[in-house]
Order: C-alpha cells, then sequence, then structure tokens
C-alpha cells in the first residue's frame, strides 16, 4: 500500500509537521521525515562517515561555548534519516518542503540524491515560489519551517511532480557542491552557490560601529536584513573569526551571550570601505537608483527630516544620469548609494558661491549601510573631484538636520550660513 510521505529540513520544521498531520489532520499523510543537519555550512565530505561534518561541528564550537549544541542528536538524526529514506518503496509519494532558503534547499537536493535510484512519485513543493492571498495581503515565506501549520493544505495543493530533467539537475548540482566541499553555500541567481567562508563577513560588519553593541543586537539585525537565511551559528562563529582578525573588538565573554558586545575596528572599517566602488551611473541603473532614493526618503519622513519631496521622478533621475552627474556607489554589484557633483555654473542663487566651484548633492545612502563610513568616502571621492578641477566643493542641507549639519562640520566643511529655498531653510557648507 502506498504511504504519502513529507520530507523538511530542520527540527522546527518537522514539528509543525506532526502537529499538521498526526494531530489536526490540516494535511494528509503517513509518515514524516526529517534532517536537521543544516548543509549550506560545513564541509560536506561523504555523508555516510559524517567525518568532515563532526570536524565542522568541532570547529565552530571551539573551546569557549558550544555554538552547535546536542551533536550526539544530530548523528542520530542522520541513522534515522537514513534508514527513513531507505525504506520508501516505488508506490509511494513523496513531498519535498523546502524555500530558497540555504539549509532547506541543501536538504533537498541533498535527498534528491538519496533518491535517485528509486522510481517514485516525488513533489516538490517550493514554498517561495507560491503565493497565498489573503485579506490583507499576499503571504510571502522564504521557508517551509515559517508556514502555520493550518496554512500547509494551501501550500500542498500547489505541488509540482519532479519530471526526469529537473531530477538529474538537481542531482548535478548537489554533486558539485559535494566536488567543491567549501565551508559555505547560499543561494544566488536561483541557484545553491559555494562561496567563500567570509562572504557574509560584510553583513555583520555593516551593523557594527565604533561605540560597542549587544552582539545578539548584531545578530538579530543581520537575521532579518540577510536576503539570505544565514543561520545565527555562522553569525556568531563568523564574528569569534573577526574578533580573531582584529575587524571586531570584543567585551565581554562568549560563555555569557546577553553580556556580549563589540564594536567595529579601523581595521575593519577598513576592510569594510574596501569593497566599496564609486562609478558614474549609467542608464540601466536608473530604476534602482529610483527605489533606492525613494527608500531612503520616506526613511527621512519617517524620522521627521523633510530633506526630500516623496516620490522621485524617474525623468529627472535619467536626465542627471545622462548630463553626467550621477555616481552610484556599489558593494558586490549591489547599488548602495547614490550622490550627485556638478559644476555651479554661472547662476547659483548664492552671491558667495563662485560659477566656477562644484556642488555635491543628492548624497543618500541606503538605511542598512548607513553609519559605516560611507559618506565619509562619499565627501572624500566628491572633494578629489574639485581639487583636480581646482574647485571649491560645496553641498547643503536642510537646515532642520542638526545631526546631519555636525556631520558635514566633523568631515571638514566650513558653515557658510542658513538660506531660504522655496517654503523652507537650507544650510550651505564648503570644502576647498
Amino acid at each position: 500500500m502506498s504511504k504519502i510521505i513529507h520530507i523538511v529540513f530542520s527540527k522546527s520544521a518537522e514539528g509543525s509537521f506532526k502537529y499538521a498531520v498526526n494531530i489536526k489532520k490540516y494535511i494528509a499523510g503517513n509518515k514524516i521525515i526529517a534532517l536537521y543537519d543544516n548543509l549550506s555550512i560545513g564541509r560536506l565530505g561523504n555523508l555516510n562517515k559524517l567525518d568532515d561534518r563532526k570536524k565542522w561541528w568541532g570547529q565552530i564550537n571551539g573551546d569557549d561555548i558550544d555554538i552547535c549544541e546536542n551533536i550526539d542528536g544530530i548523528e542520530e538524526n542522520y541513522d534515522k534519516f537514513y534508514n527513513d529514506i531507505s525504506e520508501i518503496s516505488e508506490t509511494d509519494i513523496v513531498y519535498l518542503w523546502y524555500g530558497k532558503c540555504d539549509e532547506e534547499t541543501c536538504g533537498m537536493l541533498c535527498t534528491m540524491n538519496l533518491l535517485k535510484d528509486k522510481l517514485i512519485n516525488v513533489y516538490n513543493v517550493n514554498v517561495s515560489n507560491i503565493f497565498i492571498k489573503k485579506k490583507d495581503g499576499v503571504v510571502f515565506v522564504r521557508s517551509a519551517g515559517e508556514i502555520v501549520p493550518q496554512e500547509l493544505g494551501n501550500y500542498m495543493s500547489k505541488a509540482e511532480k519532479l519530471g526526469s530533467e529537473e531530477y538529474k539537475n538537481l542531482i548535478k548540482q548537489w554533486e558539485r557542491l559535494v566536488k567543491e566541499n567549501s565551508i559555505l553555500r547560499t543561494y544566488k541567481n536561483d541557484k545553491i552557490h559555494s562561496v567563500n567562508e567570509d562572504y557574509f563577513d560584510k553583513d555583520i560588519l555593516e551593523f557594527c560601529n565604533r561605540e560597542y553593541n549587544k552582539v545578539l543586537r548584531i545578530m538579530g539585525n543581520v537575521l532579518v536584513n540577510s536576503e539570505s537565511r544565514i543561520t545565527e551559528e555562522y553569525i556568531l562563529w563568523r564574528i569569534k573569526k573577526l574578533v580573531k582578525s582584529g575587524k571586531l573588538k570584543l567585551k565581554g565573554d562568549f560563555v555569557v551571550m546577553k553580556e556580549l558586545e563589540v564594536c567595529i575596528t579601523g581595521g575593519g572599517l577598513d576592510y569594510l570601505n574596501s569593497k566599496f566602488k564609486v562609478k558614474l551611473a549609467e542608464k540601466n541603473n536608473s530604476n534602482s537608483i529610483l527605489q533606492l532614493l525613494n527608500t531612503v526618503t520616506l526613511n527621512l519622513h519617517n524620522r521627521g527630516i523633510n530633506q526630500w519631496e516623496y516620490p522621485w521622478k524617474c525623468d529627472e533621475i535619467q536626465l542627471e544620469i545622462k548630463e553626467g552627474h550621477t555616481y552610484i556607489v556599489t558593494i558586490d554589484d549591489e547599488i548602495i548609494g547614490v550622490f550627485s557633483v556638478k559644476d555651479v555654473g554661472n547662476s547659483t542663487g548664492f552671491d558667495f558661491i563662485k560659477w566656477s566651484s562644484m556642488y555635491l548633492y543628492r548624497i543618500a545612502i541606503l538605511p542598512q549601510y548607513q553609519g559605516n563610513n560611507i559618506g565619509c568616502e562619499i565627501i572624500k571621492y566628491a572633494h578629489t573631484l574639485a581639487r583636480n578641477s581646482n574647485k571649491t566643493l560645496y553641498l547643503d542641507c536642510w537646515a532642520g538636520n542638526e545631526k546631519l549639519k555636525k556631520f558635514y562640520i566633523n568631515t571638514g566643511f566650513c558653515y557658510c550660513g542658513d538660506f531660504p529655498e522655496e517654503d523652507y531653510m537650507i544650510s550651505v557648507f564648503k570644502y576647498e
């Protein structure tokens, strides 16, 4: 007799599915198989022997704290997982539950490889490709573990049967990952890729500043803002590595996590800033720049700073790009900041500004990247442009933005005064 089998890739997902299947009967099912180990982090090696996995668990734990807890439980889970997979018959119907989540996708690929010699009916439930409509909007999840049990039926009804070619492609992906045997794998361009172990270091450093902050808060910010489902364990391991390399400074003890604090060092800032690239914007950047400016403007308005009008106009941005005034700041090809520099011309509106000067304006940095010296780098870049042209650099801001005015003075600008601009006042600064 055929069985309906659900395969999931975390202990939390297993609990939700057992509740939905065995207790509430929200979805049909005869068995739930779960893999607890997060195969997106740590070397893979031979998963039948687990030698490389054990080395990884030991490496991530270290001497001061057990980041990866209950290693014995994970080993026992592997034994049960392999046994459950071996008992699947050709008459069974298998549902693989995963999302665009590093842990679940790697688990799914590993499972597909284990099932490759079985002629079975396999259905993929890629929950990230399924949108559930509600009265107050559309529900989107990145992992099966996020779905509330009573909603699982809606997702199961949209499962797709796996074709032979897709089956082969997924197995090839897993074989490639095993061969590469890197420490970290993550989701990029709709596939899992092997990446360097420091791939998320910039995400961590971007939420650190020169003052000490709680490690738990930093970890929370990284988890919320990262597109990939990076784990708490990996973040903490990388923080330990960043401390060891001198990019972060530690206050406290890893054993007492609630009190543990870190701050970024000069070396950390240098490393973070080395990721930045500044270049002239191109026509195909206009939509990204528009979205960035709208995001930053809304953030300012929510903080009571009426710096710019919302929303921005695309044709205005495209004109600035065409005239060669707009520059973008990128990290790994992602546009995280934008600014414009242009010659002042004959008419400035201010008698004290010479017509041969340059004006720096419309500086915008995505909120999650602010506080990491990017603004200073933009000012240095613009000042270099002006100095190379033997010109004085000017800029302005809303007169009510005291924090920004102080920042400009601290970076070397001289305060020229406040002046009326339509229905508000602006503060003007110059950098010679």
